[in-house]
């Protein structure tokens, strides 16, 4: 049985600032796509926040690292995510 989830986001990193949009846009195609459309409208916080972090996290990274190739002043990604309550 597979799965497959489709998820649409906006992503916005500034040096201070880093902001996830997940519109809310699933395509989900499975045999059982009502059951996960439940599980996804009951969870949808928890979805959300996991997926947030995750490319939050590692968008975060790679966006500082770009910055320093170009010498951009940056705010380091550790003190960010920490900040954030991400480890």
């Amino acid at each position: 049985l597979e799965r497959k989830i489709c998820f649409h986001f906006k992503l916005k990193i500034e040096p201070n600032v880093a902001v996830i949009d997940l519109d809310g846009d699933l395509i989900l195609e499975s045999e059982q796509q009502r059951k996960i459309d439940k599980l996804i409208k009951k969870r949808a916080d928890f979805i959300k926040n996991y997926l947030n972090n995750f490319i939050l996290k590692y968008s975060y990274y790679h966006a500082e690292k770009i910055a320093n190739l170009n010498a951009i002043p940056f705010t380091q990604a550790d003190l960010i995510l920490k900040s954030l309550g991400i480890s």
